[in-house]
């Protein structure tokens, strides 16, 4: 589990550095659109994105510091990790996880690999979980009953009508659809991620 805690941001100065070089010469190689987050015992965490030229392929990179100049890679994930659109997503992912702390858990292999991870943040009549985002249904279900176990329901979960075995499971503990939910796009507009892995929505009033 995860707790991150808001805490005074330092202004910049006028002394710059590289942390990070591109991982080469020409058109679309580089690094940057940077996350940073001070953490409470004063060391940084620091989300970042490489890419490898036009035709190669991105990977976003989470990282560690103890001065925001020299960083130590945590995790390096590819874009072909569970298919996901190369967006920046660092600040909403932070920002979900400082609304419900207790809920935001990871999944993690045999060999420390990430797997999946799930977000959870209060409502006005129930907790909601989302998004959750996992290799294989297997985890997404592990995921789902961590957080939902991990403090007092009720809470509301969006499911995405695919993943049929999921919901099936929910029925089973008891839960009841209260609600539809669709989106609606302009024409033939194809969404941005690969829905498989995609196991629960982060919600309908974060798009």
């Amino acid at each position: 589990m995860r707790y991150i805690r808001h805490m005074d941001f330092p202004l910049p100065t006028d002394r710059a550095t590289t942390a990070v070089h591109a991982p080469g010469e020409g058109p679309g190689y580089w690094a940057g659109a940077p996350c940073a987050r001070l953490q409470p015992d004063g060391t940084w965490v620091i989300a970042y994105r490489v890419r490898h030229g036009h035709d190669g392929t991105d990977e976003t990179v989470v990282a560690v510091s103890e001065d925001g100049e020299h960083l130590h890679t945590v995790v390096a994930l590819e874009e072909t990790r569970w298919n996901a659109m190369g967006m920046e997503r660092p600040a909403i992912l932070a920002h979900l996880a400082l609304r419900q702390p207790g809920r935001a858990w990871i999944a993690e292999d045999a060999a420390r690999k990430i797997v999946g991870f799930v977000l959870g943040r209060e409502g006005r009549m129930a907790t909601s979980l989302g998004p959750v985002v996992a290799d294989n249904e297997a985890v997404a279900l592990a995921l789902i009953a961590k957080a939902a176990a991990s403090a007092p329901g009720p809470f509301i979960i969006d499911v995405p009508v695919a993943h049929r075995a999921v919901r099936t499971w929910l029925e089973g503990q008891g839960a009841t659809n209260p609600r539809g939910y669709m989106r609606m796009t302009l024409g033939e507009a194809k969404g941005l991620d690969d829905p498989s892995h995609v196991f629960a929505l982060a919600g309908p009033e974060l798009g």
